[in-house]
């Protein structure tokens, strides 16, 4: 009579028995297993729809969460680049063939059809192409051959080029230091949507790579790998003679941080005073003069743009209580932007000089990013504004594309939201 009302269950436990109970149980499971199959092919259609329609979102969004997924950050900060080398990428691949790029685009399709050698030391359209600078135009010409001239290949290869080294350098600033896949994937978007100015990219071709290899030369040599290092370095200077000047305050700054005694504060004034009489020097240089009597007007750098380098170099002297670890460096880069800053204020009577030079200033902006980024998210409840970061980025990239003269068909978000977005 009990186990008509009583079932077994765990020992010195007494059930309840009904005789509809397993019916029931069979039934609920059915629903929920129709349900969850239902469920599933929703998504799968709504997916694939997703994806058909907008396909650049689906890609973005796909690789934006695999980068979260690994355990490594190491993992997280190579997904992270290849994401931003395809988004980067194909908008310069986009890009409307103008002003300086139209000049690299038709050079470029000349080096399909002439040696290298025959280029180097001719002069085009009254310029002369410098044997001194023969980097980008070697890549350009053993590229341009092999595509016979096509110029989504360059648009490909001057992004990677750029945003390879920078987030390479990153890696080699902060290994070691990333504590988190979090923290890793802010510490490479932030930087290099802010601190690279993507709009140049695809405009002053060389000056952008010859930045990015002396960032890249200069993050090896803090782990040690010094002829790497100057190798790259001296790419750099090879790719554009330019880069020689902000290189010059680097070097000179790091050897008043790391070679003398002198507090940060005493050094970076020291390494101010150098900075101006490299600028002076360069400004009564042959050079220089012939910037400093140029009628040539090619545009200026906005108040808003001195005054956002301004404030990040506050925030990282703010944070710097914060980065204890990361002290040798943050005191060689403090005087370096010092001195890149000295530099930069010598040179300012002639506008055309001013303007090519502060354009370096956009990797000593991503150095600082880097180190206020960790700061940060080194804090108390850091990771809050951390969500914010992610978005100002995409934003600050939206507005640099706005502002520009150039045309690259809609900016990032036109670019991931646009049906069919491969086939324009």
């Amino acid at each position: 009579m009990t186990r008509l009302f009583w079932s077994a269950g765990s020992p010195g436990v007494m059930r309840p028995y009904s005789g509809t109970s397993a019916r029931g149980a069979s039934d609920s499971s059915r629903l929920i297993a129709v349900g969850l199959t239902l469920l599933i092919a929703l998504a799968i259609v709504v997916g694939s729809a997703f994806a058909v329609f907008m396909p650049a979102l689906f890609l973005f969004l796909f690789l934006l969460a695999l980068s979260l997924l690994p355990s490594k950050p190491p993992v997280t900060v190579c997904v992270s680049a290849g994401t931003a080398i395809l988004l980067f990428g194909w908008l310069n691949v986009e890009k409307v063939p103008t002003n300086d790029w139209a000049w690299y685009t038709t050079h470029y399709r000349w080096l399909s059809d002439m040696p290298l050698s025959s280029y180097l030391g001719g002069v085009f359209g009254g310029i002369k192409i410098r044997w001194s600078e023969p980097v980008y135009h070697t890549l350009a010409a053993i590229l341009s051959h092999l595509t016979n001239g096509n110029v989504a290949a360059l648009a490909l290869m001057v992004t990677f080029i750029i945003y390879g080294s920078v987030i390479s350098g990153i890696y080699m600033m902060t290994r070691g230091h990333l504590a988190s896949v979090y923290g890793a994937a802010l510490v490479t978007w932030v930087p290099i949507a802010i601190g690279i100015t993507f709009t140049l990219t695809a405009q002053l071709v060389r000056q952008e790579i010859a930045a990015a290899l002396a960032f890249f030369g200069f993050s090896l040599m803090l782990v040690n790998r010094k002829l790497w290092g100057w190798s790259l370095v001296a790419a750099a200077v090879l790719t554009h003679n330019s880069a020689l000047f902000p290189i010059l305050c680097v070097i000179m700054a790091s050897y008043v941080a790391f070679k003398t005694n002198l507090r940060t504060v005493s050094g970076a004034v020291l390494t101010g005073v150098l900075g101006v009489l490299l600028g002076v020097v360069f400004l009564f240089s042959p050079g220089g003069e012939t910037y400093y009597i140029s009628q040539q007007s090619d545009g200026n750098v906005a108040l808003i743009v001195y005054l956002m380098d301004a404030s990040i170099f506050v925030t990282l002297l703010l944070l710097r209580k914060r980065l204890g670890d990361f002290e040798p460096l943050l005191k060689g880069l403090i005087m370096s932007v010092v001195c890149f800053t000295g530099f930069i204020l010598a040179v300012a009577p002639a506008p055309l000089l001013l303007l090519r030079m502060y354009f370096y200033m956009d990797f000593f902006r991503v150095a600082m990013l880097v180190l206020v980024v960790l700061g940060i998210l080194r804090g108390r409840n850091g990771w809050l504004p951390g969500l914010m970061m992610p978005l100002v980025a995409l934003l600050y990239v939206e507005a640099r594309i706005a502002v520009s003269p150039l045309h690259f068909y809609g900016g990032v978000l036109a670019h991931l939201t646009r049906p069919f977005a491969f086939f324009r």
